[in-house]
């Protein structure tokens, strides 16, 4: 366990190196949706949830790339850590906030998921009266819901493409599985020591076998460029899901 004085060394060293960092943010003034009397009596309900969806999924956004700064600032922090208590510290510090910041990718994506599919089901009421408000169940929204809106919108399918490119499989393989091991197995862990070192493979065949030798764990200095990448996916996934609300809202203003 590190010691008082450790713990707030390690933590100011990394506070001189956050605020020496800098990140790129969404501004929220330039994501609002504009207020008007409607024919249409749902429109109220459509303009509060863009309103928060909006809000919330560009705090997660903002968030995750101060997020991000953070871990950079640990990791300047690691290169320099004594050995004495390196391994207290990625124990205390890296792990759980490493851990978060690559099970945050997903989170994001399911968001702009879960908003996407409420609000294109709204407008898809207005479009289609045989539509009931009952035929979305909430708990059942995946990425595959979206596609039962893609022939009403125009700016669907290219949203759909680009939330493949958040925890894509790509990005998965070079992150060794992390974030299904961490939920459902035994992930691999950070700087130091193996994991997994027997693992049980089912075959095609229905026959069982065996491999040995364990899973090397992450480097924190390799994980950040990739989670960058991820940011800029979110961003660029966001950017279209903003496209498709205001194409809804045009939907919403003429009616």
């Amino acid at each position: 366990m590190l010691t008082k004085e450790q713990y707030l060394n390690l933590h100011g060293q990394f506070y001189d190196s956050f605020i020496s960092t800098t990140g790129s943010y969404f501004s929220y003034d330039r994501y609002s949706i504009v207020s008007y009397k409607s024919k249409e009596l749902r429109w109220p309900i459509f303009h509060a949830m863009a309103k928060d969806f909006i809000r919330e999924l560009l705090n997660a956004i903002n968030g995750y790339c101060t997020d991000l700064r953070k871990l950079e600032s640990w990791n300047s922090v690691l290169e320099r850590c004594e050995n004495e208590y390196k391994f207290d510290f990625i124990t205390e510090i890296i792990n759980p906030f490493a851990s978060y910041t690559l099970n945050y990718v997903s989170v994001i994506k399911q968001r702009m998921i879960y908003t996407a599919c409420m609000l294109s089901h709204q407008t898809a009421m207005l479009l289609d009266p045989s539509i009931r408000d009952k035929d979305l169940v909430e708990h059942q929204i995946k990425f595959k819901s979206l596609k039962a809106y893609s022939d009403h919108y125009t700016h669907m399918n290219a949203f759909r493409k680009a939330l493949k490119q958040i925890d894509s499989d790509s990005f998965r393989n070079r992150t060794s599985n992390f974030r299904n091991l961490y939920h459902h197995r035994i992930p691999p862990g950070f700087e130091l020591g193996l994991s997994g070192s027997i693992k049980r493979v089912a075959e095609r065949n229905k026959n069982v076998s065996y491999d040995f030798g364990g899973i090397q764990p992450l480097r924190i200095g390799e994980l950040i460029p990739l989670l960058y990448e991820q940011y800029q996916a979110n961003i660029s996934a966001f950017q279209i899901f903003w496209d498709l609300v205001k194409e809804q809202v045009s939907i919403w203003e003429k009616n």
